[in-house]
């Protein structure tokens, strides 16, 4: 029953890795300006 996973020669494990890791601090910076620019809205 066990089939051997499908390999993709075109994405390494790291560079997966790191990708995400981009992702993940863009979609971070986006919040943060966001909370950032709705402070400044409400302080004004």
């Amino acid at each position: 029953m066990d089939r051997p996973a499908p390999r993709r020669e075109t994405i390494r494990p790291d560079e997966l890795t790191l990708s995400f890791n981009q992702y993940q601090l863009s979609l971070h910076t986006a919040l943060k300006n966001r909370v950032l620019r709705s402070q400044l809205f409400n302080e004004q």
